[in-house]
């Protein structure tokens, strides 16, 4: 029996380990810093110009800030997410300057989009002008609504920093009563694998 109620609980964690963190997150919103008026910044969220995990190189899928070389960016989840990792696209317009890609970052995370905590500071890869892969940042073990990017400096462009493409990847953050449910689920099987033994 105890060894029915082991593997009824090693699958269960397993079923969740494989689901938690595989999900891509829809960003409910982002909210620039401040954003150059020919750019848009749901060009951040909307998967213009990606083609499987590349970027193109096209400004209009794109977006920069308004005469900073330093801005930030906060996306909203729309719930608590567990998070995974985030893919991030750099800056990566061939007609305006590859200089305007972000070199280093922070993040930072928030439930109530008021009280924000560090995560991690990360470095990006500078923009090519070709199809580009995005940078992987490490997210596990954070949990949050909202996500701020602090951009703190560029390539050397003095006047603008900027991505192309965001995409977080995690797990609803599971509410105390899921969690009974199942545990109750998981004392359900180990009893209908006692009955049977």
């Amino acid at each position: 029996m105890k060894l029915l109620l082991r593997s009824a609980v090693v699958i269960t964690l397993i079923l969740l380990a494989g689901t938690c963190f595989a999900d891509q997150i829809t960003i409910q919103s982002v909210t620039p810093s401040s954003t150059f008026f020919t750019y848009d910044v749901n060009n951040l969220i909307n998967g213009s110009g990606l083609v499987g995990n590349l970027h193109d190189n096209d400004w209009e899928h794109m977006w920069i800030t308004d005469g900073t070389p330093t801005g930030w960016l906060i996306f909203d989840l729309g719930a608590v997410y567990s998070l995974g990792y985030a893919s991030v696209w750099n800056y990566n317009a061939i007609c305006c300057g590859l200089d305007r890609s972000v070199l280093d970052m922070d993040v930072l995370l928030s439930n109530d989009g008021v009280n924000y905590t560090l995560f991690g500071s990360f470095v990006l890869t500078e923009g090519t002008g070709g199809w580009i892969p995005p940078d992987t940042l490490a997210l596990t073990g954070a949990s949050a609504r909202y996500i701020k990017f602090n951009l703190n400096s560029d390539y050397g462009d003095p006047d603008y920093i900027g991505l192309s493409e965001v995409q977080f990847y995690g797990a609803t953050t599971p509410e105390p009563a899921s969690m009974v449910l199942l545990g109750s689920g998981v004392l359900a099987l180990a009893r209908k694998l006692r009955k049977r033994a």
